[in-house]
C-alpha cells in the first residue's frame, strides 16, 4: 500500500507529511507504522501555533498516484493548496480502490 498523509494544523493551513522527512517511505508493510519513520532525520513532530484543534487524513491507494505535486525537489513539508486537493480527489474519485481514514485531536498547550 501507498500512504499519502494530509494533515491540517490549527490555523487551518493544510500539509502532505507523506511523503516527506517525516515519512520518506510511502511505501507500506504489512503490519505496524509509526511516524516520523525509523531512518527519518526527525524523530518527532513539532508542536506549533495556537492550541486548536488538528486533522489528519491519511489515503492509501494501491499504487504510487499519478500526482505532480507529490514529487519534490527536497523533502521538505509541502504546503498545500485547493489545487492540489481537487487533483488529488479527482484521481481517487477515478481510480476507486483507494481506503480513507480520519482522525483529529486537540493541541491544549505548546
Amino acid at each position: 500500500m501507498y500512504l499519502l498523509l494530509l494533515q491540517k494544523d490549527t490555523s487551518g493551513q493544510l500539509w502532505c507529511f507523506c511523503p516527506s522527512c517525516f515519512a520518506p517511505q510511502p511505501h507500506l508493510n504489512t503490519g505496524k507504522t509509526t511516524l516520523p519513520q525509523e531512518g527519518s532525520p526527525m524523530t518527532s513532530f513539532p508542536i506549533e501555533g495556537e492550541p486548536g484543534k488538528e486533522e489528519i487524513i491519511a489515503v492509501l491507494t494501491k499504487e504510487v498516484p499519478a500526482l505532480d505535486w507529490l514529487r519534490q525537489e527536497n523533502d521538505e513539508v509541502l504546503s498545500l493548496e485547493a489545487s492540489h486537493l481537487i487533483e488529488l480527489l479527482k484521481y481517487v474519485t477515478e481510480r476507486g480502490d483507494y481506503q480513507l481514514w480520519y482522525t483529529d485531536y486537540m493541541v491544549i498547550a505548546r
